[in-house]
């Protein structure tokens, strides 16, 4: 094999990985660093990672407030709660023992905070559920390793800059979840009053909440759904 197919061939394939990286750097639709700067719009791949990328831009101490819940929640700005440097954590099929796990995550990045909402929503009250494993929550992959070597991401900012409509929630250039304009009417199902219940024991994942920041206090709240859930 000559050297000058060697040095083509290496040529070719750093040009390629260079190429991968400069998209997805530029679009950056894992939030590893500013997101989107071509559109300004982010799409909600996988809010679990990116929202953990996002937390961890920041100082430890940059946050005295945690908020967690389902893709409902991910619409709240926490700019309003102006008391406090409130994290948005909440991620789209979300589960309150997925907060937990979340919630340990961060307090072992240092996050120590003194006011924790989290979402309840009614489904998960009444539901009675097995054993159901969730994964650990892991550091995320250096930046390097996920954007210059994976193709997998170039789809996702292909897809961010050709698909924006993909999605009828989306976040704005500063990470702020909104509805998108041709997102349809919601229209409510009647749910008979016989089918709701409350498990109790479906609180414990919220005690866990409590056990994991002691100090902290903890808010309930039912995101907006709809009439019918009105207890």
């Amino acid at each position: 094999m000559s050297k000058a197919y060697l040095k083509t061939y290496f040529t070719v394939l750093l040009s390629i990985f260079f190429l991968v990286g400069v998209i997805n750097l530029t679009v950056d639709p894992l939030w590893y660093l500013s997101g989107n700067h071509l559109t300004g719009v982010n799409l909600p791949w996988n809010e679990r990672i990116m929202k953990t990328n996002l937390l961890l831009q920041e100082p430890k101490d940059q946050y005295d407030c945690l908020l967690f819940g389902t893709s409902r929640s991910t619409l709240f700005d926490t700019a309003l709660l102006t008391n406090h440097q409130c994290f948005n954590y909440a991620f789209s099929a979300g589960d309150p023992e997925e907060f937990v796990n979340y919630a340990e995550y961060a307090k072992a990045e240092g996050v120590n905070p003194v006011q924790v909402y989290v979402e309840i929503d009614p489904k998960d009250l009444r539901e009675r559920r097995g054993a159901k494993h969730y994964a650990e929550v892991n550091d995320p992959l250096p930046v390097y390793q996920a954007y210059l070597f994976s193709f997998d991401v170039l789809r996702l900012s292909i897809d961010t800059l050709i698909a924006d409509d993909a999605f009828k929630r989306v976040y704005d250039r500063h990470f702020r979840g909104r509805v998108d304009e041709d997102a349809p009417d919601y229209k409510p199902e009647f749910e008979p009053e016989e089918q709701k219940s409350c498990d109790l024991s479906r609180i414990r994942p919220f005690e866990a909440l409590k056990q994991t920041f002691p100090d902290a206090k903890i808010v309930g709240f039912v995101a907006p759904l709809s009439a019918w859930y009105v207890y």
